[in-house]
């Protein structure tokens, strides 16, 4: 197949996993010999111009990441779409593509979607997060300012909303997701759950799984945001020092707010457990930082769309803890592949990490399940497998909606 995708971003300029991710898809499709183009924005890279994968950097976001959204107004949104709108046309009519996979939309606008199936392409979507529900029809509010915003961006970009006819065909990465976006207005009657997956062999299973020492070190990667709940961890951590009686040690990887990564801390420092702080790290740091920790602990109050930290965990022969409200808990197995906790309870946590102290072979026998798991069921040829098998679909769906349309 001749793929076009759709990206906000693509690496070496990345947010956060899903762009990694998107890369990693690009990467593993063109490999099996399918003809993949990348249309996104930022500044051109050496990474442009590996063979077989090219990425062409023409269409722009709302605002750069780091600015707020709020800072965002309908006619940032306008330019943005009228731009991305224009440059996808320009492109498709001196190419043709079997399928165009829009991947993250995230402040991208759909102009670059909306011109695609204006085109006459056949448009799949990839819904990684819940960021498309921001081009969900909006319920109308009575106040000035918002119906005077609503009318504002009818005029000006009546094409960036996903109204309740326009079903594509998509994949979600969760049915928690695929729900979530239903209630938001997002029609998902043609969306297929493929859930997300990681490259096993650069996660290889430590020595000895699931082995909680003394010290304990336990560990945190992610984002340093209050709705991630990393203050819960360093809570439990001191908690766990003093009740279980053992030394602990805490590493907290990636960054986020300052004024939150501040209170961490000093609340890092007030307490018995040994908190380090290091920042953001390269993403192949990141394998050897797991098999080096007998713990990761995830403590999101948010209620996420899944959960490639826990699989890599996991795969590296390292214990997870962690909280399951959202598309995470769909493989999460309490007392099978690990042991799990509700959001916000820092004591639960506790209670959970000393179990594992206290009975030396529930995190061998924990971790040995994990591992086996995601080789069964969440392994990237699968997953690569699936979403050739969705995109040869999709291009048959998209068909067929243009017929009936």
């Amino acid at each position: 197949m001749r793929i076009l995708v759709l990206s906000n971003l693509f690496p070496p300029e990345f947010v956060g996993g899903a762009e990694l991710l998107c890369a990693q898809v690009c990467t593993h499709l063109r490999d099996r010999g399918h003809d993949v183009t990348v249309l996104s924005s930022g500044e051109a890279a050496p990474s442009d111009r590996t063979p077989g994968l090219r990425v062409d950097r023409r269409l722009r976001l709302t605002r750069r990441f780091g600015t707020p959204a709020s800072a965002i107004t309908p006619f940032d949104r306008w330019q943005t779409y009228r731009h991305n709108y224009r440059e996808t046309r320009a492109l498709l009519a001196l190419e043709s593509f079997d399928v165009v996979f829009a991947w993250s939309q995230r402040r991208l606008s759909l102009g670059a979607a909306r011109a695609a199936s204006d085109a006459g392409a056949r448009l799949a979507f990839s819904y990684n997060d819940d960021a498309i529900a921001a081009y969900a029809p909006r319920p109308l509010q009575l106040r000035p300012r918002q119906v005077a915003r609503r009318l504002l961006e009818q005029v000006l970009t009546p094409g960036d909303v996903l109204g309740a006819s326009a079903a594509a065909p998509s994949t979600a990465i969760s049915l928690h997701l695929k729900r979530g976006l239903a209630s938001s207005g997002i029609d998902t009657r043609l969306t297929q759950v493929i859930y997300q997956a990681i490259e096993l062999d650069r996660f290889p299973c430590k020595a000895n799984p699931g082995t909680v020492g003394s010290p304990v070190r336990l560990l945190y990667v992610g984002s340093l945001l209050p709705e991630k709940g990393v203050h819960t961890v360093i809570e439990a951590a001191h908690a766990l020092q003093v009740q279980a009686r053992v030394p602990v040690q805490l590493r907290v990887v990636g960054d986020g707010i300052p004024a939150y990564e501040q209170r961490l801390r000093a609340l890092g420092a007030t307490g018995t457990a040994d908190v380090t702080f290091s920042g953001r790290v390269s993403h192949g740091e990141v394998p050897a930082i797991y098999r080096s920790h007998d713990v990761l602990l995830f403590a999101s109050n948010d209620r996420e769309a899944f959960g490639l930290t826990q699989l890599e965990a996991m795969a590296s022969g390292t214990v997870v803890v962690s909280t399951a409200e959202g598309g995470h808990g769909e493989m999460m197995r309490d007392g099978r592949n690990c042991l799990t906790f509700r959001y916000a309870d820092a004591a639960a946590l506790t209670g959970a990490l000393a179990r594992l102290v206290a009975e030396p072979q529930l995190g061998p026998g924990l971790a040995r399940r994990a591992r086996a798991q995601v080789a069964r069921h969440f392994s990237f040829d699968r997953y690569i497998s699936e979403l050739e098998q969705f995109l040869q679909s999709a291009t048959k769906e998209s068909d067929e909606l243009r017929h009936s349309a």
